[in-house]
């Protein structure tokens, strides 16, 4: 069985790895001896982690207007669209396409025709298609909708990671349902490094693991992310601010170490958080603000927010490694899939208790609020907690799911 996986950005996001890491695992457990390729945006480092599969350059991401031109050129002169020929070839060989991403088809991030691409051509050559734990939508134009919806209507799967992407892909888009199913996000069965691995890390940043400490995974990207009214500049200044009376709080009034947790390390100045960290430690000139700098894993990470008394994460999977976990975390909400994913694990109470707030609000009245929503996340820990620890059994289950559901389908073709 040889699966190919597309919608890896690269793992210099961790929530990329997170995603693309349990699932090649898995898909080894239920097809021993095949083989997984990931169609990736940098492959040369993501080779570096230790992930069983191949790393193939995707040649269509960001190249949303070549891509008719790609997929003619690489049957017509393959010598010239030698990456876009290799990508194909893998895709043609393969017995299953699974496009993977999160968030990847929604009118977010701009066009995502680049992510269906892979599908596309999969299709073209009557090969099985599937979508892994997506957030879908809300397309904000007939037609995102259209470009969607025209290859997820003959996927052989699709599988959604919460329940208001479910209800929008069938009451919305009208998607058959007994083709879509309710999962969970493959990020909840990735394992974190061990209490050894995690008291070293925490030593090397001077943190004392005896002690409680908070975790901030900030984002250099969320202050100009498109589908906020707040986005901008001047937002970003604000919101530099916000996190200074974060850590300021958490240090003074909570008597907790802070470690700023860098999930995102992109080459692309404007989304690295490490580049923000180096801000908020400039802008404090306070020497007990810690910084985990290193080139770590998303495992790594997962370990050490597990480790905290309370995570605070912009990142959505910097958040999937807190209540993974069943670490209080307060969730920064800035797109439709934090409400998804959070409120179908804590409920409607999940605001009252500080385990969720809305980016805009986050930066109101200079970062009160924002303080005021973590005091409340830190007296409700207990309580976040204890009902993450009760519900990760079935979420764990539906995560699993993803790849159950995938064999029988495959097993049904005749293909394992």
């Amino acid at each position: 069985m040889s699966i190919v996986l597309s919608g890896c950005n690269g793992f210099r996001n961790r929530g990329v790895e997170a995603l693309i890491a349990p699932s090649v695992a898995e898909l080894h457990k239920r097809f021993p001896g095949g083989g997984v390729a990931v169609l990736s945006g940098q492959p040369a480092f993501d080779e570096t982690r230790d992930v069983d599969a191949t790393f193939v350059l995707d040649p269509f991401i960001g190249k949303v207007r070549s891509l008719p031109v790609r997929r003619v050129g690489a049957g017509i002169a393959p010598r010239v669209f030698r990456t876009e020929a290799k990508a194909i070839n893998a895709i043609r060989a393969a017995d299953a396409v699974i496009a993977s991403g999160g968030d990847n088809f929604s009118s977010d991030y701009g066009d995502f025709r680049m992510h269906l691409e892979p599908l596309k051509i999969a299709q073209k050559t009557g090969k099985a298609t599937f979508m892994l734990a997506q957030s879908v939508g809300p397309f904000k134009s007939d037609e995102h909708r259209d470009h969607f919806c025209s290859v997820a209507k003959n996927v052989s799967l699709i599988t959604l990671r919460e329940s208001r992407s479910y209800d929008y892909v069938i009451n919305e888009l009208g998607l058959p349902a007994d083709r879509v199913h309710l999962t969970a996000d493959p990020a909840f069965l990735l394992n974190p490094v061990g209490e050894e691995r995690v008291h070293r890390l925490l030593r090397r940043y001077g943190v004392d693991p005896a002690a409680p400490y908070v975790t901030i995974a900030m984002s250099r990207g969320i202050a100009r992310f498109p589908g906020l009214d707040t986005s901008g500049a001047n937002a970003a200044q604000v919101h530099l601010a916000v996190l200074g009376e974060l850590v300021t709080h958490a240090l003074d009034e909570l008597n907790a170490q802070v470690l700023l947790v860098p999930h995102v390390q992109e080459t692309l100045l404007k989304n690295n958080d490490l580049v923000l960290a180096e801000e908020i430690v400039d802008a404090m000139e306070d020497d007990r603000v810690r910084v985990a700098w290193g080139d770590h894993s998303a495992a790594d990470y997962k370990g050490l927010i597990a480790s905290a008394s309370l995570n605070i994460a912009e990142r959505m999977h910097a958040a999937i490694a807190g209540v993974s976990t069943a670490t209080p975390t307060m969730v920064v909400r800035y797109s439709v899939k934090a409400d998804g994913i959070i409120g179908d694990l804590l409920g409607e109470n999940a605001r009252e208790d500080g385990a969720i707030i809305p980016f805009e609000e986050y930066l109101e009245d200079e970062g009160r609020v924002a303080v005021a929503t973590l005091q409340q996340a830190w007296e409700n820990r207990d309580k976040i907690r204890a009902t993450l620890s009760g519900k990760l059994p079935e979420v764990r289950r539906l995560s699993e799911s993803n790849y159950d559901l995938f064999q029988e389908v495959l097993s049904s073709r005749g293909r394992v």
